[in-house]
């Protein structure tokens, strides 16, 4: 395996000096520091990429009601990582936050969802079957049966 990294840490004063969008981190968060990597990596199954960035992230006093509505650590710890991989020449992407994690691939085909759903070729998760005049790439993806010029329709 071959694999090739690069690693940055920051504070959120450097942050807040970097971006004047980024300034409204600024103003929520009273203290925080990241670290962010990215990783390349190929074998002989395929090659990915992996951007990854822990923080620490402490709110700034009168926002303490949006720990509570998205649950935010108590240790104001918090992870997050996109990994994309491309093996045997399938797409598989995978999203990560704290302990959910995400990841395509889940299906090989239309057999493996249920009968409301319908199995998305290039990602490999069952996405729900879209109703007349959405957008679609074959019959299977739509709930009449019928895709017709990329839209779902009543009849062929």
């Amino acid at each position: 395996m071959v694999q090739l990294a690069v690693s940055n840490n920051f504070d959120l004063v450097a942050l807040c000096a970097v971006s004047k969008p980024l300034a409204v981190i600024c103003e929520i968060f009273a203290e925080a520091s990241f670290e962010m990597a990215i990783r390349a990596y190929a074998n002989n199954d395929g090659f990915g990429l992996q951007f990854a960035m822990d923080a620490t992230m402490e709110f700034k006093n009168g926002f303490d009601i949006i720990e509570d509505i998205i649950n935010w650590p108590a240790d104001n710890q918090v992870s997050i990582a996109l990994d994309v991989a491309l093996r045997n020449k399938k797409i598989r992407i995978c999203i990560a936050f704290e302990n959910t994690r995400f990841c395509t691939g889940k299906c090989q085909g239309d057999a493996d969802c249920e009968s409301t759903h319908a199995c998305d070729n290039v990602f490999k998760v069952c996405r729900e079957k879209r109703g007349n005049g959405g957008k679609c790439g074959r019959d299977a993806g739509c709930k009449s049966g019928y895709c017709v010029s990329g839209f779902c329709r009543e009849c062929p």
